[in-house]
């Protein structure tokens, strides 16, 4: 069985026992439970497609890890160069990403 969800705007391929990486949450901490109730698409022996989404039907998952990367890239930092030609102006930002790693335990429906 698996299910295709929506997170913030993303979507995820996810099955029982799958573990990935979605934009942080605010107040999320290791070990928290999270139901995840947008589901888009649903397949055991059928498949089932919501409009847009599935009413009845959610994602159990846990947070198994939280932190700072670049989604998928370990600590890497994207850098953002801004520069006014002929005013003396240049700037260097960097940003890492924050992220948590839920691992899913059940899809109920």
């Amino acid at each position: 069985m698996y299910a295709v969800i929506e997170t913030l705007g993303k979507q995820h391929l996810v099955s029982p026992g799958t573990k990935i990486k979605i934009d942080f949450i605010n107040n999320a901490k290791k070990g928290d439970q999270l139901t995840i109730n947008k589901i888009l698409m649903l397949s055991s022996t059928k498949y089932k497609i919501g409009t847009p989404y599935l009413k009845n039907a959610y994602v159990k998952a846990t947070i198994s890890d939280t932190g700072k990367n670049n989604l998928g890239i370990k600590n890497k930092k994207i850098y953002v160069f801004k520069k006014k030609r002929r005013h003396g102006y240049h700037k260097k930002i960097g940003h890492r990403q924050k992220f948590i790693e839920i691992t899913i335990n059940s899809i109920v429906y």
